[in-house]
């Protein structure tokens, strides 16, 4: 059977959104660069050229874009679907992250707060964006916020990195507050990540000569009483570990492997590490098979 024809329509389309990703690319080297100010310009440009276009039966259905699988898979398991998704053919959940770095960069907080709203709206399970809201909030003065979008973050979160800058954040909130249980935060976001270097630089701050007292029951305690999560979400642990056993049954090795291997850096599970090297010697095996081929 012939090829369908695509319409003159068609082709208008898929040479815009190769436009849009040449001005994308663009925007990505002047970020690199430190362009700040042209980075912008173009990022604009991009955004509001697609966020004009009207998407199709959107009454109908609930249009979504995320980064990755994991983040979907933890959309569809978390939140109520009221419709059906449909996967936006733009990268919104990559555009508005770099357009928020580069407005952070200028310090213009509140359009970099606006963007992220954006992005949370297409990507509704970014642990990232919410991150970056708790730190422009903080930058702001506004405690509580900044506290409340971390928290929200960390219930979400399922890399090592994400949960070090949530508790980074937290004891930045709490270190005049409550200066043991902002230590205990910071040494909580060391173990994630031992090399972090604002959570080292801020642990060395809140106690230079090394005379506050942390326990792990001490900060068991304080996190009940100031309302926020120790360690990684068990649903999101629990998430990522029934569906990498899904894909390894299915022998989707790759996937299982991305989601076992996130699961093992929140909790450094001897079985899980286990799993994950199996899982990437059957990648491996797989992978070496194919280019046998």
């Amino acid at each position: 059977m012939a090829d369908k024809k695509m319409t003159e329509e068609e082709k208008a389309f898929l040479e815009r959104r190769r436009q849009l990703g040449e001005k994308m690319m663009e925007a990505e080297r002047r970020l690199r660069s430190r362009d700040y100010p042209k980075a912008i310009a173009i990022l604009e440009e991009v955004t509001a050229s697609v966020e004009a276009e009207v998407l199709e039966e959107e009454e109908k259905y609930q249009y979504l874009h995320f980064p990755n699988q994991i983040e979907l898979i933890l959309y569809k398991v978390l939140w109520k679907q009221e419709k059906p998704i449909r996967y936006a053919t733009f990268p919104f959940s990559v555009v508005y992250p770099m357009q928020a770095a580069a407005y952070k960069h200028q310090k213009r907080y509140e359009e970099a707060l606006q963007i992220l709203q954006k992005d949370l709206h297409w990507d509704p399970a970014s642990a990232d964006a919410l991150l970056d809201c708790a730190e422009i909030q903080k930058q702001l003065g506004r405690d509580e916020k900044a506290f409340e979008d971390a928290v929200s973050a960390l219930k979400l979160a399922y890399t090592p990195k994400q949960l070090t800058k949530g508790y980074t954040i937290i004891a930045d909130v709490l270190k005049e507050k409550d200066p043991a249980c902002a230590k205990a935060c910071l040494q909580l976001a060391l173990a994630y990540t031992p090399q972090d270097g604002p959570a080292y630089r801020a642990l060395e701050a809140i106690d230079p000569e090394k005379k506050i007292e942390t326990s792990e029951e001490g900060l068991e305690k304080a996190a009940k009483e100031h309302g926020f999560p120790v360690g990684a979400d068990p649903d999101v642990l629990s998430i990522l570990v029934s569906y990498g056993d899904g894909y390894k049954q299915e022998k989707q090795y790759e996937m299982a492997l991305d989601l076992y291997s996130c699961a093992y850096g929140l909790t450094h599970d001897e079985d899980l590490g286990k799993t994950v090297q199996e899982l990437s010697t059957l990648f491996e095996e797989r992978a070496a098979g194919k280019e046998k081929e």
